[in-house]
Formats: structure tokens, C-alpha cells, sequence
């Protein structure tokens, strides 16, 4: 069974963004995604290769198709086979974040 993961939803309680930020920010980012493609058209252009932080978005067009690919970046890309062999990348950064919080409330208790 496949099920859907709301990404945003679940990355809100880790930060500090309001969750109107955060829909205020994925609205900026489709804004400036289809501002680049309309300049594409502009200049008889079909293709576009958007960096999104996570890899690149490829998008192609016709007048009656839409063609999309993500890549993911090397980075995210050596998390998920990280996470396919069973290490959970966001377990270790929760780790690394409270071990240094508690290494630096002891550093200043002493």
C-alpha cells in the first residue's frame, strides 16, 4: 500500500515557521517556477532545469504536454540509501542537535 507523505506538514513541528510561512514560501517558490517558464516560452523555449533545493526539477512542455523528472541532489540522494538500509538521517541530526545543546549547558554549569 502506497501511502501519501505531506512533507510540509510533517517538517513544520522542526522549525520555527508558521505554517502560513510556510505555505506563504511554497506559493513564492511556484510563483518564481512558473515566472522562469513563462520567460522559456518567451524565447521559444520548452525545457527548464530548476534547482530546488533538494535536487533539479526538470520540466518540459509542448502545447499539449507536460513532461516532469526530479533528480535528487547528492546529498539527499545518500540519505535515501541511507534510509533504505535502515539509518534514519533526521534521528541523527535530532541526536547531534540535543547532544550539543546538553554538551553546552554543561560547558557552562562548569
Amino acid at each position: 500500500m502506497t501511502d501519501t507523505v505531506d512533507i510540509l506538514k510533517e517538517s513544520l513541528p522542526l522549525t520555527t515557521m508558521s505554517s502560513r510561512s510556510m505555505d506563504n514560501i511554497v506559493s513564492i517558490i511556484e510563483y518564481c517556477i512558473c515566472n522562469n517558464i513563462a520567460t522559456k516560452c518567451n524565447h521559444d523555449e520548452d525545457i527548464i532545469h530548476c534547482d530546488i533545493g533538494l535536487g533539479m526539477l526538470h520540466i518540459q512542455w509542448d502545447k499539449d504536454n507536460l513532461k516532469m523528472n526530479f533528480s535528487p541532489n547528492g546529498t539527499f540522494e545518500s540519505y535515501i540509501k541511507d534510509a533504505i538500509n535502515g539509518d534514519d538521517a533526521l534521528v541523527k541530526a535530532l541526536e547531534n542537535s540535543l547532544n550539543s545543546k546538553i554538551i553546552r549547558v554543561y560547558k557552562e554549569l562548569m
